[in-house]
């Protein structure tokens, strides 16, 4: 049969559905080609929910206006950090902490892998989102 193939978005919610009730084969992968997950639909009824990235985000709007500004994005070594907060951390794809740091006004990210990241910036008790991109 025909593949379909499109890029998803980093944590976001996702429902696989089939609509003419075939028996459709799906396989849901990562950007380095591994499987995350694989099944198939039976029917119009047959779904599977699933997220990229391990975290639920509730009240995501309130969050939006981060307390600071990163850059340079894409970044290659170091990136510069304006503003204030209590420490970040920076989570692959798979929702991996590959990064953690209190505050200070710039970080290494030199020893990470090229690819979008996540920076989750917590300061008073809140978190705000950020997506990162490193290229070295």
């Amino acid at each position: 049969g025909a593949t379909n193939s499109f890029p998803l978005t980093f944590n976001e919610c996702y429902t696989l559905q089939s609509i003419n009730g075939a028996n459709l084969a799906y396989t849901v992968k990562d950007a380095q080609n591994q499987i995350l997950l694989s099944g198939s639909a039976t029917g119009a009824e047959d779904f599977d929910n699933f997220t990229t990235g391990d975290q639920v985000w509730v009240g995501v709007n309130e969050h939006i206006f981060s307390p600071v500004t990163v850059y340079p994005n894409p970044v290659s070594d170091k990136l510069y950090i304006e503003g204030k907060y209590d420490h970040l951390r920076v989570v692959d794809l798979l929702g991996k902490e590959v990064l953690y740091s209190t505050y200070t006004g710039l970080v290494d990210v030199s020893g990470l892998n090229d690819g979008m990241y996540l920076m989750e910036v917590i300061y008073d008790a809140k978190t705000y989102y950020q997506n990162i991109q490193i290229a070295h």
